[in-house]
């Protein structure tokens, strides 16, 4: 079994996540710190972290960096969560192995291993995605140029709080001493990230202004995070946006919203692109989401809702049919009935889909 296998593996049978910073931080301190090599951007966040770190990759590459992206979950391949320049580090792998023997987690293992790439590779900056809250997620072991945190909403509840002060407690972790931060305007409660920030000397950022949809507000976020590392980014990396994110296909929109809040702005901004038509939505989840809320959202908005489940240990089981057979009967209905398609959901449910070569 080759290295990528046995990480893949990893994430099967570790199903409980374990937050903390004490082994990933004796691991590369022991690996010669390879992540003080390239300076880092640390995003963090509830929704939106995607997508705004593609956004401040692509406006630092377009100024002749070499850039760094590491971001999750896949949506197809493990290794588009470590990328230089756009393009996936192809020999993954060849990291993975040398880390494994560290007995870390699977996320622990990943991240380090994407550490090691960017400065193998000679990295100039990482744009570095939180994998989970802020505090505790193993990527904080950095000191970044800047921290960004795009929006606080209700997710992970059991790991990070039952409140959004908890939660945005947890994700104000990645401020700094010194380091400045950039936050977008669904940041509340907004003393939480203005007490850390002044008792870190931490200058402190809010984007201001009202927004049409969430990919807006992700490209405000972006402008003001490029524009406090000195760079202007253009329109193109502003626009630029990660697979299965308001991808549309035909009358079929693919979104990855995959707790209330991410729906929340997924309809928004369905509203305002399509104020004329009607919606179908297919959707599955993963069992640790708040799904009585998500469907009773997601049922006010749609004329039907069709639900599915993916393949997957951590996927919630609605015992309908399968995301391929469930995909052609609400497509087909969506046709004859002149309505979208919204398919949205867990990340393993557009895995599924690309397998069926629907996406």
């Amino acid at each position: 079994m080759d290295a990528l296998s046995k990480l893949l593996n990893m994430a099967y049978e570790q199903q409980r996540m374990k937050l903390g910073l004490q082994a990933i931080t004796q691991a590369h301190k022991n690996l010669g710190s390879p992540a003080n090599c390239f300076k880092t951007v640390h995003v963090a966040g509830t929704n939106g972290k995607g997508s705004v770190c593609l956004k401040i990759a692509t406006g630092l590459q377009e100024k002749g960096y070499r850039v760094g992206l590491y971001t999750s979950p896949h949506l197809f391949d493990i290794r588009e969560r470590v990328c230089i320049n756009g393009e996936k580090v192809h020999d993954l792998e060849h990291f993975v192995e040398a880390i494994l023997p560290l007995n870390l987690t699977y996320f622990e293992t990943l991240t380090l291993a994407a550490f090691q790439a960017f400065a193998h590779y000679q990295v100039d900056y990482a744009v570095i995605e939180v994998g989970l809250g802020g505090a505790a997620d193993a990527t904080n072991i950095i000191t970044p140029q800047l921290s960004v945190i795009t929006s606080i909403g209700w997710d992970h509840m059991a790991h990070l709080g039952p409140t959004l002060e908890a939660i945005a407690e947890e994700k104000a972790g990645i401020i700094k001493p010194a380091v400045p931060v950039v936050v977008g305007p669904q940041t509340q409660p907004w003393h939480v990230f203005e007490k850390k920030a002044a008792s870190l000397q931490a200058p402190l950022f809010k984007v201001q202004g009202h927004f049409a949809h969430f990919e807006e507000q992700n490209q405000a976020v972006a402008q003001l995070a490029l524009q406090q590392l000195g760079i202007q980014g253009s329109h193109q990396a502003l626009l630029a946006v990660p697979a299965c994110r308001f991808q549309q296909l035909g009358r079929v929109i693919i979104d990855v919203g995959h707790n209330l809040s991410a729906l929340e702005a997924l309809f928004q901004r369905l509203h305002v692109c399509f104020p004329e038509k009607k919606f179908r939505v297919l959707a599955a989840f993963s069992a640790d989401k708040a799904i009585e809320e998500m469907l009773q959202f997601l049922s006010s908005q749609a004329l039907h809702v069709h639900l599915t489940q993916a393949e997957h240990p951590r996927a919630h089981r609605f015992h309908n049919k399968n995301i391929q057979q469930s995909f052609e009967e609400a497509l087909q209905l969506a046709t004859e009935n002149d309505e979208i398609l919204v398919v949205c959901g867990t990340f393993f449910m557009m895995q599924a889909l690309a397998l069926s070569h629907v996406v």
